[in-house]
């Protein structure tokens, strides 16, 4: 125990005051878990803000199967004359940044049969944007594509979508995300 002596006389040390006194053992779980939990809230925001969309975006989107998509209990999109095989090499000479594509085609009991496909004239391209003039309105459906698995809109697709609704009323708007996987909108 340290000593004073009231008349200011040096400060007397002893051997037992130095020797450290071991940490309670619940101070040591309840940090670990103050931490753990910290990390995990941590992760949680992460997961929530960064990659939600990324979730959203695989659940919502599906993998193409022989040549067709299923987008709703009883739409497809039915692929023809190579259109597929066409837009799959865009995606493969493009792959850091967006470009947009024109389907067209014929519609039969709520199946799109694509056998044809236009870029339109594209103004700008950058890995996040593709700015480009409308498709027509023989068009069937906008496409375009978004950042690997990135498959969700954004406003302005939206928006985009919107206007050539407008002109073409049994549009989809289709955004592909990977080579396979799409993701296809009715309405807005």
């Amino acid at each position: 125990m340290l000593e004073f002596n009231s008349k200011e006389e040096p400060l007397t040390i002893h051997p037992e005051d130095l020797e450290e006194k071991p940490e309670s053992r619940f101070k040591k779980v309840f940090i670990i878990l103050l931490a753990l939990f910290l990390i995990i809230i941590f992760l949680i925001y992460v997961i929530a803000t960064a990659g939600n969309n990324f979730l959203a975006g695989l659940i919502e989107s599906s993998k193409v199967k022989e040549n067709q998509i299923d987008f709703s209990l009883n739409g497809k999109i039915i692929f023809e004359n190579n259109s597929l095989k066409e837009l799959q090499e865009l995606w493969i000479i493009n792959p850091e940044k967006e470009f947009k594509v024109c389907l067209q085609g014929e519609i039969r009991e709520n199946h799109y049969y694509i056998n044809n496909l236009y870029i339109p004239t594209i103004f700008s391209q950058s890995s996040n944007q593709v700015r480009a003039e409308p498709c027509s309105e023989e068009s069937l459906i906008d496409l375009h594509s978004h950042p690997f698995r990135h498959c969700i809109p954004s406003e302005q697709d939206i928006e985009t979508f919107k206007q050539f609704r407008e002109r073409q009323p049994a549009a989809l708007m289709v955004i592909m995300c990977e080579e396979k996987r799409f993701t296809v909108y009715e309405g807005v």
